[in-house]
């Protein structure tokens, strides 16, 4: 991150009301209850699991919790999505390079003598 990133990021967690810090509390808290699929793919948080987990720390399971713990759910999907994205792209510009031949290097790694 840039400093400038870093700047906007304190100046919008300075913001955030004690109801939205306990949710992000929980959100930390709640990083094992994952529905996965497939090999490893998230597709979204187990509300059961994470009900038990708001219960147990003491912070309402109310409309208002589930409402702030969606927008940061989405948040975090989308930015894993554009991270699989990159790592494709990166993927597939790799193997380019490779197929042309232009990677001695990547070659000798490979095994490819």
């Amino acid at each position: 991150m840039d400093r400038e990133t870093n700047s906007r990021s304190a100046a919008f967690l300075s913001k955030l009301s004690p109801r939205a810090w306990a949710v992000l509390e929980l959100w930390g808290l709640c990083q094992t209850q994952w529905n996965v699929v497939g090999m490893g793919g998230r597709c979204g948080l187990s509300y059961p699991g994470v009900e038990s987990v708001a219960k147990a720390i003491g912070i309402p399971w109310d409309e208002s919790t589930i409402r702030l713990l969606q927008v940061i759910e989405i948040a975090d999907m989308n930015h894993a999505a554009k991270k699989q994205q990159a790592m494709e792209a990166q993927k597939e510009q790799l193997r380019s390079i490779g197929q042309a031949g232009n990677a001695p290097a990547f070659k000798k790694i490979s095994g490819n003598r």
